[in-house]
């Protein structure tokens, strides 16, 4: 199991792009990092620790077409909720 601490490091540039790095605790950033993928450098930079709750919610697509005939479409389909 990996037991490393893992924290978000987001960043914003001047023109309003937004990226975040999803990196362990220990990460050495790079002057790559700091730029956006249009080349935009950020002007901001936030760390944020992880934390290890999650909870996903996971709901049936599934619907009846037709009432009569007892049809059902989407029969394989979820949709996720966090």
């Amino acid at each position: 199991m990996n037991n490393k601490k893992m924290k978000w490091i987001e960043y914003f540039s001047e023109n309003g792009d937004l990226w975040q790095l999803f990196v362990e605790d220990d990460y050495q950033e790079t002057q790559a990092d700091t730029l956006a993928h249009n080349g935009n450098e950020a002007v901001t930079r936030t760390e944020m620790p992880a934390i290890d709750k999650v909870q996903v919610t996971i709901i049936p697509a599934a619907c009846i077409v037709d009432k009569v005939k007892g049809q059902v479409a989407k029969e394989k389909n979820f949709f996720t909720s966090n």
